[in-house]
């Protein structure tokens, strides 16, 4: 999303995540509501799709495969986003590009730290 949504609420249960946010209406002075339910499906899958709110359709599938050497794992998204208001296809389009390259990223740098915080650990050596 070009600004970021505003979290209402979070709530998690023994089998899902909701989440309940009010998202900018792109370059409209309003604000959509959304409400996302996440469940991990199997051990590979992530499924988020939409509770309620001013979508038409919101679903967004993340899939998890090793890669045969064990090292890497490749990631797939599939999603499905349609808000309830009008806007051109060009631009929805734009926008979702943008949000996943963001999203990506900021996946990368976190994976990045993981990875520094855990070479830390293992390079410390106790002195008894």
């Amino acid at each position: 999303f070009p600004q970021k949504p505003v979290i209402n609420s979070i709530n998690t249960t023994e089998n899902q995540t909701i989440v309940d946010m009010a998202v900018p209406a792109f370059f409209l002075p309003i604000n959509l509501e959304l409400v996302t339910a996440t469940q991990e499906q199997a051990p590979h899958r992530i499924e988020t799709h939409l509770v309620k709110g001013d979508f038409d359709q919101y679903t967004w599938v993340w899939e998890f495969t090793p890669s045969p050497d064990q090292n890497r794992t490749h990631a797939t998204l599939s999603l499905s986003v349609k808000p309830a208001i009008w806007a051109p296809q060009w631009f929805l389009q734009w926008i979702i590009e943008k949000d996943i390259q963001e999203h990506l990223l900021m996946l990368q740098h976190k994976i990045h730290e993981m990875h520094q915080l855990k070479d830390q650990q293992n390079s410390r050596v106790e002195i008894p």
